[in-house]
């Protein structure tokens, strides 16, 4: 019972990007309930919260100080989101130490990447190791990064094969996503696209949503032989609705551009909209050119703006280009220059390029020769070949 509810509140937090069907995390947590888990029976009191998980540590910091250690493992979930990852080091051990083995995994991994202290590989690897022993195959694949990347040991493709492998054939989907990321960018090992499409499939049927995403890309980019838009485009919609922001703007991509689906430009507004929501940056910015090439000025305007000051370059620089040429909004080259001079700053060549054109002819502000220069130089110097 004790694995089942743990499995199921990593389901419910998506602490592994793989989303479970609600029903099911639902009649679990009721059953687990009904077993005398404290735990699942405060569940009701985060399901449906705006902020779930910080509503699940408030609702189980009680429990924690009585030694339960799932409460413990949940409690250092909601501290280490939170950004108190030195916390969620003391609680991931009590959880550790209470024979929750995903504590141990949580907790190896703040010491893998230094998360509130010192960063030390071998210790995380020794807590991946007692895990995976004890079958854990989220830590066996953890084990397989450390020995692809050689955090804190030599690379060791061979072995990272092996715990990846050992990690897929347990059944989690991160260690068969791992496995075809090796095959589908010939890390270490021959490219091996239809392989890399079997295990990208079997895990996104499992629900992992970045698999979604990499099969999209491998139908995307891959060879003649194995590319298709029309199933690309599927896939990106999926990962659209399972809430993936990246999915969402490639979504958006292939309604526009009519790529493997019919063109429905409302649709790919709809995904550019869902995308930049979710904090994708780069389809507020599309959103904006949608806007903009649909005769909406003042709408681009508008998200051009919102997206500038969120610090997209590209963004600060389509509004300059409103403000020069009085699209959308008035006519006001001091503005204009002051958003080139935005776009420049976040390292958009164009928009240096343009800054030092103004200071040369005095378009917006006073002229300064020696400042043009300079501009050109940082233009050049980010790519310009006009500069």
């Amino acid at each position: 019972m004790i694995e089942l509810l743990v499995a199921t509140l990593v389901l419910d937090f998506q602490r592994d990007q793989i989303l479970g069907d609600p029903a099911e995390i639902e009649a679990a947590f009721e059953k687990a309930c009904a077993a005398e888990q404290p735990v699942a029976c405060a569940a009701s009191s985060w399901r449906g919260a705006a902020k779930p998980l910080e509503a699940a540590g408030q609702a189980v910091a009680a429990l924690c100080q009585q030694d339960d250690a799932i409460a413990c493992l949940v409690g250092g979930w909601a501290v280490t989101d939170a950004g108190k990852p030195e916390i969620g080091r003391e609680l991931f051990q009590r959880a550790c130490d209470g024979g929750i083995q995903r504590g141990c995994v949580d907790l190896g991994g703040l010491y893998h990447h230094g998360a509130g202290g010192d960063s030390e590989p071998a210790l995380a690897l020794e807590l991946y190791r007692r895990a995976c022993a004890a079958d854990d195959a989220r830590a066996c694949r953890r084990i397989g990064l450390v020995y692809q990347t050689g955090a804190g040991v030599p690379v060791d493709i061979d072995r990272a094969l092996e715990y990846y492998t050992r990690s897929c054939d347990a059944g989690y989907p991160g260690g068969c996503n791992s496995l075809a990321l090796m095959s589908h960018l010939a890390a270490g090992v021959p490219r091996d696209e239809p392989r890399a499409a079997e295990l990208y499939q079997a895990a996104c049927d499992a629900g992992m949503i970045p698999a979604c995403g990499n099969l999209a890309r491998l139908y995307e980019e891959g060879s003649e032989a194995i590319r298709d838009m029309t199933k690309a485009a599927a896939l990106f919609e999926k990962g659209c609705e399972f809430g993936n922001a990246a999915s969402c703007v490639k979504a958006g991509y292939t309604y526009e551009g009519g790529q493997g689906v019919a063109m429905d430009r409302e649709r790919a507004e709809r995904a550019y909209v869902a995308g930049c929501a979710a904090g994708e940056l780069v389809g507020c910015s599309q959103l904006g050119l949608m806007y903009l090439s649909s005769g909406r000025a003042e709408d681009a305007a508008k998200q051009f703006a919102d997206t500038c000051d969120k610090k997209v370059g590209g963004a600060c620089l389509y509004l300059a280009g409103q403000y020069a040429e009085g699209n959308g909004v008035a006519v006001d080259l001091v503005t204009a220059h002051e958003f080139y001079g935005r776009s420049c700053d976040l390292g958009v060549p164009e928009g240096c390029r343009t800054t030092a054109d103004n200071y040369k002819k005095g378009v917006g502000v006073d002229r300064d020769k020696a400042m043009a220069t300079q501009l050109y130089f940082r233009a050049c110097s980010l790519g310009d070949e006009p500069s």
